[in-house]
């Protein structure tokens, strides 16, 4: 539509569970939508964050950016939609939602803690295959790499 009042009309971008565009739905209703929509759980922070509201111009609108805040595993699939409704409708038309294909979210938690392949020569001993970060193996070789003097026929850890 280029024409006005429905070309320049206001866009808001949801989060939606990933079910509701695998069964190929061509046609849903408005509380079908509503009711897939992923919302933000209380005491945590929002799900999504940035340009979630667009204007139309000429009909034409562009997502700007758009990331996931929330890291928690609460969707077992990490598995999501983004779905498109309008922000305000005040004509008797109804225009329906729009929906994308279901994604994955990757999860970054806990990429710090693990194992590097290949190894660098900075990474910390554990970083290697089979070493636990305090497991028996570390300690070992911790202390055999440790620098010893000798002293009168003993071995003593250099400080």
């Amino acid at each position: 539509m280029t024409s006005e009042p429905l070309s320049s009309i206001k866009v808001t971008i949801v989060v939606l569970d990933s079910d509701f565009s695998s069964n190929d739905q061509e046609d849903w209703t408005e509380e079908e939508f509503n009711g897939r929509i992923v919302r933000n759980r209380e005491g945590r922070r929002l799900l999504v964050a940035g340009d979630l509201i667009l204007s139309l111009h000429e009909g034409v609108g562009y997502i700007g950016e758009v990331s996931f805040t929330d890291n928690s595993s609460w969707i077992r699939s990490g598995r999501f939609c983004f779905g498109a409704k309008v922000h305000t409708s005040s004509t008797e038309v109804r225009i329906r939602e729009g929906i994308s294909k279901a994604f994955k979210v990757k999860d970054h938690r806990g990429e710090s803690y693990q194992k590097h392949y290949p190894p660098s020569l900075e990474d910390e001993v554990w970083r290697l295959e089979k070493i636990a970060k305090d497991g028996a193996s570390l300690n070992r070789l911790v202390l055999e790499s440790a620098i010893f003097f000798i002293e009168d026929g003993k071995k003593v850890p250099a400080v």
